[in-house]
């Protein structure tokens, strides 16, 4: 039983860990309309409905953003500047 504890435990501490983002990526869940508009695919007219969805749970979240399905998801994830970070700063 206590194994199981700390496997949960740990399961628990990666995914926090796993929620930060690096220094060089953009939070979707706290970045403005113009640091959004980095990010592969990302114009205006859509960093603004990112902005409106937040806050998001992981990039996968995204394509509930219209606009954004999962030919473009990949391709955000391919370019790794977008990230969710484990605080949402709206």
């Amino acid at each position: 039983m206590k194994g199981v504890v700390i496997l949960l435990f740990a399961i628990f501490l990666i995914n926090l860990v796993s929620s930060f983002c690096e220094d060089n990526q953009i939070d979707i869940n706290s970045a403005s309309a113009k640091e959004l508009d980095k990010i592969i695919w990302v114009g205006n007219s859509t960093a603004e409905k990112i902005i409106a969805e937040r806050p998001f749970n992981s990039l996968d979240d995204l394509t509930k953003v219209s606009g954004i399905a999962e030919g473009k998801l990949a391709d955000i994830k391919e370019q790794n500047l977008a990230c969710v970070g484990s605080e949402t700063k709206n």
